[in-house]
């Protein structure tokens, strides 16, 4: 981390969250320590999609996309970011409904492999080749 990233970092800050705020020395300290903990700009883009979500939700506040609040307490944005990543490791829940609204508008419920073969085919080839690295 240099001075030179700060500007990107509050560039993508504004950029992200839309909001416009000069770039003062106050503001640049803030950025400093925060970046001293370790975060980068894809956390940081991380964090502000989630905190979007959440307001959409009604779970969070505009007031979490605060400079002061997301910027200037590192140890709350360290629990976002975990939050985050928690949140983005979640699988997305199968909709039990899809597979026959697929089934009835004539379309398989799977997408096929990029080579056209099931799953099933290809489980049987890796376990052919397989075999066939053991021979002698």
């Amino acid at each position: 981390m240099t001075p030179a990233d700060i500007p990107n970092l509050h560039a993508a800050y504004q950029a992200a969250t839309g909001y416009v705020l000069r770039l003062d020395m106050y503001r640049e300290r803030q950025w400093f320590d925060w970046a001293a903990r370790g975060f980068t700009q894809p956390d940081l883009l991380i964090v502000i999609q989630h905190l979007k979500r959440g307001i959409r939700n009604q779970t969070r506040n505009s007031g979490s996309l605060r400079f002061s609040n997301l910027i200037g307490q590192p140890d709350r944005f360290e629990e976002d970011l975990a939050e985050a990543r928690q949140v983005i490791r979640k699988p997305t829940p199968i909709d039990p409904n899809r597979a026959a609204a697929l089934r009835a508008t004539g379309r398989p419920s799977a997408p096929p492999s990029p080579d056209g073969k099931t799953a099933a085919q290809i489980l049987e080839g890796y376990e052919k080749l397989k075999a066939a690295l053991k021979r002698p």
